[in-house]
């Protein structure tokens, strides 16, 4: 009888993450929400890095930061973060904290539509927008900008 009912348990949870929802039962607070476009935010971050021959990625919070991180974690790129107001409240902002290269290639997540005011960094005019649904009524808007420090 156990044994059945953690099979049963088991199955549901499998069902669960592999629909990515709960169906009708699903909260209106969507749990998964917070999981869902970071590989689509890697993948769209890595064609901005390859286009404009960088290695470099300044993201603009924690949770940007740890993503890219994690999917960069084999590679040569580097992934770090701007503090606004140059005390660390995280990990990242403590340990990997954008600090300037003269003549170093980079590029940078925003929310906005216009480009982070960082330090010297020359932005370039295009902008290139990673823009995943997470959620019914919900999608992450970052943009990239490439730049040169």
């Amino acid at each position: 009888m156990a044994a059945g009912v953690n099979a049963l348990l088991a199955a549901v949870l499998v069902v669960i993450c592999w629909a990515g929802s709960m169906g009708p039962i699903t909260p209106e607070s969507d749990p998964l929400r917070r999981l869902r476009g970071w590989h689509d935010l890697a993948v769209d971050t890595r064609a901005v890095l390859t286009t404009h021959d960088a290695r470099t990625v300044i993201a603009d919070r924690r949770a940007s930061a740890a993503l890219l991180h994690w999917h960069f974690h084999d590679s040569d790129i580097t992934v770090l973060v701007h503090d606004d107001d140059g005390y660390p409240s995280n990990h990242f902002e403590a340990n990997h904290p954008w600090t300037p290269t003269p003549g170093r290639r980079t590029v940078a997540l925003h929310a906005h539509e216009t480009p982070p005011a960082i330090g010297t960094v020359l932005w370039n005019a295009e902008t290139a927008l990673s823009d995943t649904k997470i959620a019914q009524n919900r999608s992450r808007r970052l943009y990239l900008f490439s730049g040169i420090e």
